[in-house]
């Protein structure tokens, strides 16, 4: 993050904030997405790595165009990060739009900066169609495949791990629950009409009956529907595809994820041909992506309020834990699980420890508390930070906007350039923190209500590196404000 605030600014004091916000940021503390041994411990360090590339490439270039050679290799950079990234779990997806927008900004930029108008644009049409013909084609060309670099790592990864798993499991697929047949088969039952379906149950069993009744495939199944219908009922949001396997595994009906994709296939196509019939109506309820159900205006409206308890819970770190936390009792059995997954030995809590004297579960105790004593300061510290420099960020991005001696220098373009990017940042993270009340609201309606902000902490991690961005670049241009404001105007 330092590298990329170089580019805005060379104050030390600014960059040592900067590194130290970063560093100490409560999502790294935190029992659930910070220290937990799990994949989502990484999600918030990657996107920060994808984001803070993007950011770098694109206020390099508001600073002054790179060299190519500093381009290729940022952007070779950039292609691995992102992918990386990307793949992390099943809904990497959301990444994508923003590098398209980000690097299409990019291009824009580098062309417009390597081949300066000198015309002034005016309203005069012309001179625009005059400034497009007149640019080089292949210095053009050779920019958009600059920019074009992660996007061909991506692809190339993508092939190549496609071929990898088409190796070793017989499927051509990057995973099996929302993508491959099986994937596709929950899509098409989410767009079969069904008066039962709701915001949190996409596939209600008339729904999933039909299904069954339109394919002769599926029917043949041994006792399939029969163990559907005997689970627990109604199938809540995208659980489906979980059911499906159960279910197929319970009956004795499960061989081989190659044959299950065969089988699948003759499925859904009877499907799609019972959807052109007629067999099948079609939900009319809006999908943001079909891998998730329909929902109406009602149902959109109602995801307002949790979209915004998304930033209360990360701007005030509603709910956040230490990750030092007591364990489940030790007994023989996990003792003997765990120290086999983690090639470690671990001992009871009541064994004495020789050198300390201390028994286990006491010396674990004391380091806990040292330790998350030091956490929960850093968590009361970022409560008060958070929504002060939110404040501020606000602030300093309409102060962009504002020449404090009424003329738009390069310096003021480029703190609009500044303020812009912030904005569309924090709209990335309205539509991200939306996406994840859609997908998510299920797990906390018919769960514990009071498991709410827990759950969206757990599945929007992505908000972490958009705020503290955000933050970054709103405070930095609120600092600048108040510093043009000092400076005396020129007579």
């Amino acid at each position: 993050m330092v590298a990329v605030f170089r580019q805005v600014t060379a104050n030390c004091w600014w960059l040592a904030f900067t590194y130290a916000f970063v560093l100490f940021n409560p999502a790294a503390f935190d029992d659930q997405i910070g220290t937990r041994l799990y994949r989502n411990s990484i999600f918030a360090p990657a996107y920060f790595l994808a984001f803070g590339l993007m950011l770098f490439v694109l206020l390099r270039l508001l600073k002054g165009n790179p060299t190519r050679r500093w381009l290729v290799t940022i952007n070779i950079l950039l292609g691995l990060v992102f992918t990386f990234s990307y793949y992390l779990n099943e809904a990497g997806m959301w990444l994508v739009p923003c590098l398209v927008v980000s690097h299409l900004v990019c291009l824009i930029v580098y062309i417009r900066r390597s081949h300066p108008f000198l015309g002034g644009c005016g309203a005069d049409r012309s001179n625009w169609l005059a400034y497009f013909n007149n640019l080089p084609r292949l210095r053009v060309v050779a920019s958009c495949l600059i920019f074009a670099i992660p996007f061909g790592i991506f692809g190339s990864i993508t092939l190549a791990y496609r071929e990898v798993n088409q190796t070793f499991f017989g499927v051509r697929v990057i995973e099996t629950r929302t993508q491959g047949e099986l994937g596709i088969f929950a899509e098409n039952v989410y767009q079969i009409y069904s008066d039962n379906r709701t915001d949190t149950v996409w596939a209600p069993p008339d729904a999933v009956d039909a299904a069954f009744a339109a394919s002769a495939t599926l029917r043949s199944i041994p006792n399939l529907q029969a163990e559907l219908d005997a689970q627990y009922v109604p199938i809540l949001g995208d659980f489906l595809p979980w059911r499906l396997r159960w279910g197929l595994t319970n009956t004795g009906n499960w061989t081989s994820e190659p044959e299950l994709q065969l089988l699948f296939a003759q499925v859904n196509a009877e499907l799609a041909d019972a959807f052109r019939s007629g067999q099948l109506g079609r939900d009319a309820r809006f999908q943001l992506v079909s891998s998730a159900g329909g929902r109406n205006l009602a149902e959109i409206e109602r995801l307002i309020a949790p979209t915004l308890n998304t930033y209360r819970v990360f701007l005030t770190l509603t709910d956040f834990a230490p990750g030092g936390q007591p364990s489940a009792p030790d007994s023989n059995r996990d003792l003997a699980f765990i120290s086999d997954l983690t090639n470690f030995p671990l001992t009871p809590s009541n064994t004495t420890d020789p050198e300390t004297g201390f028994q286990s579960g006491e010396l674990r105790a004391l380091n806990w508390h040292i330790g998350n004593s030091a956490v929960n300061t850093i968590f009361a510290l970022y409560r008060i930070v958070y929504p002060t420099l939110m404040t501020f960020a606000c602030l300093g991005i309409i102060g962009a906007f504002i020449p404090i001696k009424h003329t738009f220098d390069g310096r003021q373009l480029s703190r609009v350039g500044i303020a812009l990017t912030a904005i569309v940042l924090m709209g990335i993270s309205a539509l991200y923190a939306f996406g994840i009340a859609w997908f998510a609201e299920f797990l906390w309606v018919h769960g514990d209500p009071a498991s709410q902000n827990v759950i969206q902490k757990y599945y929007a991690t992505g908000m972490v590196p958009l705020l503290a961005l955000f933050i970054l670049l709103g405070s930095y241009l609120f600092f600048d404000f108040i510093r043009r404001l000092r400076i005396p105007r020129a007579t």
